[in-house]
């Protein structure tokens, strides 16, 4: 793996776990973006396989069909232009590593405002170290941390002007992560907060486990302080079609009063006889007024 060779010049804008001067929070704020009360998301819901890729440095889990899983990701963005969507989910480990620069190319080409967080194949953490560093961004897996692979996350955000460009790593193992396989290396960063439109939406995106980490809520405070967050998008890649594990992180939510809404995209749901899902609508409820999210979801070809 090769990074790309990064000038910041122009309308690019590259970075990485950046905090906010005044507070702990790791906030970006993009007022302009062009979001008011009504929100559109599309959302990948595919059945890309994954294999283990043993190495001597350790192994790592990549996507089984990575030309595949190109063209899925890259059609999920033309559709999102194409729908005048806000924002584009691409569940857990589905782009290849190799795709990434490819990708933010393809954001970069058109001025249209989209957001894209998806999930990157595991990646080797010296060579997510050297990802992040040369898009601007300093590195939330140390060299000190133990494991094989960083299951890491994409968030572009482009905007007429510009295209800013953040790395997080996962920071919250699943069981199946700790049953066996190659070793996660986690991340020891905070969460990514965005903040979006005039009367903006406040969207916090987690990787699959982290939504039914025990300490979900404490960090959330601490890395959201005095924010009512209106999204939780999951990047996720399991079978809990009965949602045994996610339903009861939501029942919580709702228990304890929160804004919350939550939109889970997973690349393992659905089955693999090339039946899409149906569209769907959801709507995020905030103080006396209806703040709507129209959601499509589709299955990757």
């Amino acid at each position: 793996f090769e990074c790309p060779k990064v000038s910041v010049v122009g309308r690019r804008n590259f970075c990485g776990p950046q905090r906010d001067t005044y507070t702990s929070m790791w906030l970006v704020e993009e007022l302009g973006f062009p979001l008011a009360h009504d929100l559109k998301l599309v959302a990948l819901q595919g059945d890309c396989d994954l294999r283990a890729e043993i190495a001597s440095g350790g192994g790592r889990y990549v996507v089984d069909g990575a030309d595949r899983a190109r063209q899925t990701c890259l059609n999920l963005v033309e559709r999102a232009r194409a729908e005048n969507a806000h924002v584009a989910l691409v569940p857990e480990l589905v782009i290849p590593q190799l795709v990434v620069p490819e990708l933010i190319e393809v954001l970069e080409s058109s001025p249209q405002p989209l957001v894209l967080i998806g999930g990157i194949e595991g990646i080797p953490p010296a060579e997510y170290r050297a990802l992040v560093a040369a898009y601007g961004g300093t590195p939330d897996v140390p060299n000190s941390t133990a494991g094989t692979y960083v299951n890491a996350m994409l968030v572009a955000i482009r905007m007429a002007t510009d295209l800013k460009i953040y790395f997080r790593a996962k920071r919250f193992a699943s069981g199946p992560e700790n049953a066996g396989g190659p070793q996660l290396a986690l991340g020891t960063g905070r969460f990514l907060v965005l903040k979006l439109g005039s009367a903006p939406f406040v969207i916090v995106p987690l990787i699959c486990s982290e939504f039914i980490w025990p300490e979900l809520w404490t960090k959330l405070k601490e890395d959201a302080p005095g924010l009512a967050i209106d999204l939780i998008p999951v990047l996720q890649r399991n079978w809990d079609i009965e949602r045994r594990y996610t339903g009861p992180v939501m029942h919580t939510a709702y228990q304890n009063n929160a804004q919350t809404r939550f939109v889970l995209a997973n690349q393992a749901l659905l089955p693999k006889s090339g039946q899409a899902a149906k569209d769907e609508v959801s709507v995020v409820w905030r103080g006396a007024g209806c703040r709507k999210i129209f959601l499509a979801f589709r299955q990757g070809e």
